[in-house]
């Protein structure tokens, strides 16, 4: 009987104090009471108010419209719409077309198409950056600008190595684009291309700067260093178009694809391009380096066992046929010592002399031939500009 009371009393006890319980939270939560469901904001989220009086949480729409300016990436998104770019910058890219001179079955001379490519006009002289695979071996070029003016391109000057071009044509009131810079350009960048695709006429396509300092190789198997990897379409007839930042300014001219993939495209890095273009402006080619013409080899213990050489030290050389070197009398097996009184140890010796030296300066060379000390005097030439 004692035990029968007992349970009878905590099943009471507990019943009770599941009441209480509920009782105090419901007094001191009338947030939680069930009631009718209240709005949500646009974003379907609720935001919570402290309300002063009653210390009841509200939502509200203003505070998340407030809040959201807080973001620092919020600047990325104001910018410039595409057609803004595009339409402040087509006017100055045209379209090129050439001829070249070939020979017939019976090696008679005749004017074939040559190819379709673009440019972009960068001064008020009528100076045009492209290409050099767009006009290489042409005999006509035919500018065509935006607003339907068709002109005779004359080409000033290029540079294989480096696939750029400059060529003018004779007009007033012409667009120009700015040049700018990559200083700043980092990959993420938004960017537009703009040229004559497919040789259909002036065409805008978009995408971000994938990566930069790359390598590409151009028609005519030039390699070329230091390029703009994007992911903005470029096209045949692209070729020496304007690849531009958001600003609207010149930061690459659009040179290659890669054949075996997709969404790859390069553009010469316009901070690359400025000493090339204004050389080709200037003399109508770019100067080469200085020059001795040889091909070296740094010679070390084993190699001097190998080719039984007097010295452990130096450049074995190979002299190039015409070269300077080769004129001087310098042979093959010859190692080079000394440069202008100063010991010759590795590629990057040599290299570090002709850096700080010019174009048909005199120098002189002490060589050792098999045991035997030879000195010459010869005067550096210009390194041919030639695809590596």
């Amino acid at each position: 009987m004692f035990f029968l009371g007992n349970v009878i009393l905590q099943k009471w006890f507990r019943s009770v104090f599941t009441t209480v319980i509920a009782m105090l939270l419901s007094i001191s939560m009338p947030g939680c009471q069930i009631g009718p469901i209240e709005e949500l904001s646009p974003l379907g989220l609720e935001t919570p108010v402290s309300d002063k009086n009653s210390n009841q949480t509200a939502t509200s729409t203003k505070s998340l419209e407030s809040s959201s300016t807080d973001h620092s990436y919020e600047k990325s998104y104001n910018l410039p719409p595409i057609s803004q770019v595009a339409n402040n910058v087509a006017p100055a890219v045209v379209s090129i077309t050439t001829e070249r001179m070939t020979l017939d079955f019976f090696f008679r001379e005749q004017v074939v198409p040559g190819g379709q490519g673009s440019g972009v006009i960068f001064d008020q002289k009528g100076l045009i950056i492209t290409n050099n695979h767009v006009i290489e071996n042409s005999t006509n070029v035919q500018v065509t600008l935006l607003d339907g003016r068709v002109f005779e391109g004359i080409i000033i000057g290029s540079d294989p190595p480096t696939d750029l071009a400059v060529i003018k044509i004779d007009a007033s009131n012409v667009p120009i684009a700015r040049l700018g810079t990559t200083a700043k350009t980092i990959v993420g960048d938004w960017v537009v291309a703009i040229g004559n695709a497919l040789g259909d006429g002036i065409s805008v396509t978009q995408g971000i700067v994938s990566a930069m300092e790359r390598e590409a190789t151009v028609p005519g198997s030039c390699q070329i260093e230091n390029v703009i990897q994007t992911d903005a379409a470029i096209n045949p007839g692209n070729s020496g178009g304007p690849l531009l930042n958001l600003e609207g300014e010149v930061i690459g001219i659009n040179t290659a694809i890669a054949r075996n993939a997709e969404g790859i495209g390069y553009a010469i890095s316009i901070d690359e391009a400025y000493p090339i273009v204004n050389q080709l402006v200037e003399r109508g080619r770019v100067l080469g380096e200085p020059w001795i013409g040889i091909r070296v080899g740094e010679v070390s213990a084993a190699v001097a066992q190998q080719f039984q050489l007097n010295t452990n030290e130096g450049l074995i050389v190979s002299p190039i046929k015409d070269s300077p070197a080769w004129k001087a009398g310098i042979k093959i097996g010859d190692v080079i010592t000394y440069v202008n009184n100063k010991k010759i140890k590795t590629s990057i010796d040599l290299d570090a002399m002709l850096s700080s030296s010019k174009v048909n300066q005199e120098i002189k060379i002490k060589t050792d031939r098999f045991g035997e000390i030879l000195e010459f005097e010869l005067k550096l030439g210009e390194k041919p500009r030639l695809c590596e």
